[in-house]
């Protein structure tokens, strides 16, 4: 719910303690407390964004410059290693939790389903959309790598315009129940472009096989 510039969420107590744990941080949603308002239930207050989440906004307007989408990767990753920093799984990354600020920027938000360091074997009852879901994570120990395995779903996204396995950002429920079928079969898709391969294929790659666990560095292509 829009309200005078803010957006307010029903309140769940968890949701809270990870935007306290979080907040404040320049990619992070901002939070701005809880409103007791007497016709509704409790809310979080958050910081509106009238370009909304990252996959409609790919969707709905022209390819951005490529360098934008690498800097919005970027972005991605910070809000990602800051979170890891203070020991939370996201636990439910992918591009409709990501907002675009009016300046094109982007922050991280929905932390309704996240965790503070969680048991080892900690058993999720939540997945994200199938085409960015981390089925090793998902069935196994539970750590920061389901995070990483859905950046790197969507660093292949942003740099090919497609999701892993599909022909466009827009794959139906059923074509994503297919790639993540195929993910579970641990088959990689890969970049096509050499030039963009050769800057981000061994990125995309450790993030799919779980190589990486604990942060992602990104390049920017000179």
């Amino acid at each position: 719910m829009n309200f005078l510039g803010t957006w307010l969420k029903p309140v769940s107590a968890n949701e809270e303690q990870i935007y306290k744990i979080l907040t404040p941080h320049p990619r992070i949603i901002v939070f701005q407390g809880i409103a007791e308002l007497d016709d509704y239930n409790d809310c979080l207050i958050l910081e509106h964004h009238s370009n909304g989440n990252l996959w409609t906004y790919l969707l709905n307007n022209e390819i951005p410059p490529l360098a934008k989408q690498i800097n919005w990767a970027l972005e991605i990753t910070e809000g990602l290693s800051y979170i890891h920093s203070k020991a939370v799984v996201w636990a439910d990354n992918h591009f409709s939790n990501i907002l675009v600020t009016k300046d094109l920027h982007v922050v991280l938000a929905d932390f309704a389903f996240s965790l503070v360091s969680p048991s080892l074997f900690h058993k999720y009852t939540t997945l994200p959309p199938p085409v960015f879901t981390c089925l090793k994570g998902y069935y196994g120990i539970a750590s920061s790598h389901v995070d990483i395995f859905a950046f790197g779903v969507m660093l292949f996204a942003l740099l090919t315009r497609r999701f892993p396995w599909s022909a466009n950002l827009n794959p139906s429920l059923d074509e994503q129940f297919q790639v993540m079928h195929t993910h579970r079969q641990y088959k990689w898709n890969v970049i096509e472009d050499e030039t963009l391969k050769g800057y981000f294929g061994m990125i995309v790659e450790k993030c799919f096989k779980i190589v990486l666990t604990d942060g992602v560095q990104v390049p920017m292509p000179s």
